[in-house]
């Protein structure tokens, strides 16, 4: 057995420790405004009825610009269930 055998955990454990500060990837947010947004997914509970029936939303959450599936509205606009 050598002397180093005991120090093998110590050396695992400091380049486990000191890689993730290594490995960092720059970070840079980006700052955003109401023009950031190009589609809207959530109908607003002072909406009007759509021109074309079914057109609330431009896209999804479900299936982006597909339009398909499932939309947001907001609290109060399913006059039918006013707590959703």
């Amino acid at each position: 057995m050598s002397i180093c055998a005991p120090l093998r955990p110590c050396l695992f454990v400091a380049v486990a420790l000191a890689l993730p500060g290594m490995a960092c990837g720059g970070f840079s947010p980006i700052v955003l405004s109401s023009s950031s947004y190009n589609h809207d997914v959530v109908v607003e509970n002072s909406a009007p009825a759509p021109v074309i029936p079914g057109a609330y939303t431009t896209a999804s959450m479900d299936s982006g610009v597909g339009n398909t599936n499932y939309s947001w509205y907001e609290q109060g606009y399913n006059t039918g269930s006013p707590t959703t």
